[in-house]
């Protein structure tokens, strides 16, 4: 895990976080009024995501989990990197937004669905505070379908 700045953050980086922060503004959040987007790098495609609440609070969808279930519905699965910002209706997020429990798990096996202990680039609100980290940073001893035996190949 890596504290860095804006300016520190190659091109694509910087490009897949404004991506993010566009994604932020389509959050469907009348609960809690909290924004988060994610981007999603494959290839030479960007796919976004961002949170979608529900009265039944389980059914939330997170941002990461938006943008991943949207790559997966195109055929996308070689992620390359994750982007993602966040902030509250009234006010900056002072930390950097991270994926929760759930996200890291299904992050987790779409790192080895394609192969790659992919990039994740978490920010605050006004991209002051920025941590990079892998997914298996993020989910240390992670369990997924190689565990299982499974031939993740023809997940593909």
């Amino acid at each position: 895990m890596e504290l860095v700045s804006y300016f520190e953050l190659g091109d694509s980086e910087k490009l897949l976080l404004g991506e993010a922060l566009k994604a932020l503004e389509t959050a469907y959040n009348p609960y809690s009024g909290f924004y988060v987007g994610a981007a999603l790098q494959i290839g030479g495609v960007v796919v976004t995501g961002s949170n979608v609440e529900n009265s039944a609070y389980g059914s939330t969808i997170c941002a990461e989990r938006s943008a991943l279930v949207s790559a997966y519905a195109k055929g996308l699965r070689k992620i390359s990197m994750l982007a993602l910002i966040s902030k509250g209706e009234d006010f900056d997020s002072v930390g950097v937004c991270s994926p929760c429990g759930s996200c890291r798990q299904m992050l987790f096996e779409a790192s080895q669905v394609c192969n790659n202990d992919f990039v994740v680039i978490m920010s605050n609100s006004d991209k002051s505070e920025i941590v990079k980290a892998s997914i298996g940073e993020l989910l240390p001893l992670g369990f997924g379908p190689e565990d299982l035996g499974v031939d993740i190949t023809k997940f593909k």
